[in-house]
């Protein structure tokens, strides 16, 4: 396994968030906060690399009930192009224990990544938000930080 180098590849996904400074039209925003609990890949054949990593976070907002902590599950794939394809799934948990679950993911080439809420309990129930997450940072491979907005419904 090629822990070192899919953990580079992984953070060059997350980190291509980073040069985005166009906003969505938003009725809603906020932060992220986390930390990498765990990364692995493996380059299967000469070029191309697959691999995984999970995070816990914190969400915050302002202008929204998307204020929690959660766990997320990571998955990159790079091919020999050098292009790096990163898609998640995520479940958070706000102060009084209702729950959403979000998707999505940065393509080749984006400034931004996407969220898509697929689902929720309590408050969150009948919520159907998306967005994006931009200007992510990250610190020594572990650390993470960054804005995210959307259409909260």
């Amino acid at each position: 396994m090629k822990t070192a180098k899919g953990i580079s590849v992984f953070l060059a996904a997350l980190l291509a968030a980073a040069s985005a400074s166009v906003a969505y039209a938003d009725n809603c925003g906020g932060r992220y906060n986390g930390f990498t609990v765990s990364s692995e890949s493996v380059e299967v054949v000469k070029g191309h690399v697959i691999g995984a990593s999970t995070n816990e976070h914190a969400v915050t907002s302002d202008n929204s009930p998307y204020s929690g902590i959660g766990h997320c599950v990571n998955s990159f794939v790079t091919t020999p192009d050098g292009k790096t394809r990163f898609t998640y799934a995520c479940v958070e948990k706000d102060k009084d224990g209702d729950s959403w679950s979000h998707s999505g993911g940065l393509e080749p080439g984006a400034d931004k990544g996407t969220w898509t809420q697929i689902g929720g309990t309590g408050k969150f129930a009948s919520k159907n938000g998306s967005g994006g997450w931009w200007q992510g940072v990250m610190a020594e491979g572990k650390v993470f930080s960054g804005t995210w907005g959307g259409n909260c419904k």
